[in-house]
């Protein structure tokens, strides 16, 4: 067993994190005693980002209208075309 210290991350104890799933399982005790029900948790490895997203989403519009293009994690960079071609390393940056 590794025990892991408050505040201390899974890196620290050098688990190996180069498979494709990590299943870790866990739980907590007080002066080892009465311990917790376990807990496991799946972190799958992914080769993708989520998808970002327009808001609104395809609609009809009569006027001038705005889409935020938006993604979940920060940091990520979303790039765009308005001509229908697909966007490319080298097409217009969304304003972060």
């Amino acid at each position: 067993y590794n025990y892991l210290s408050p505040g201390l991350t899974l890196s620290d104890f050098a688990v190996d994190f180069s498979g494709d799933t990590l299943i870790l399982k866990f739980y907590a005790t007080f002066e080892e005693d009465v311990p917790s029900t376990i807990i496991t948790e799946t972190y799958i490895k992914r080769d993708t980002l989520d998808l970002p997203t327009a808001d609104p989403a395809t609609t009809w519009f009569m006027t001038d209208t705005s889409v935020v293009l938006s993604h979940t994690e920060s940091g990520i960079t979303i790039r765009y075309t308005i001509d229908g071609t697909t966007p490319t390393s080298s097409t217009t940056v969304a304003a972060a």
